[in-house]
């Protein structure tokens, strides 16, 4: 696994991991973190992950996760 992309939002971590895997189902991961939870998305490309990034990112910044 590779952190492609991490930020550290009010109190939320946010990272694009490249799986490494062959499986393209499951080849990127968006995962999100805050205190009390972890969460986990997978996408088949790194511009699925790129977005869906990019969304966790702007509701961080809006303290809704």
């Amino acid at each position: 696994m590779k952190i492609c992309t991490s930020a550290r939002i009010n109190d939320a971590l946010i990272e694009i991991e490249d799986l490494e895997q062959p499986d393209p189902e499951n080849r990127y991961a968006v995962v999100w973190r805050d205190k009390d939870e972890e969460n986990r998305y997978s996408a088949r490309s790194i511009e699925d992950a790129e977005e869906y990034y990019q969304y966790r990112c702007r509701l961080a910044e809006q303290r809704r996760i």
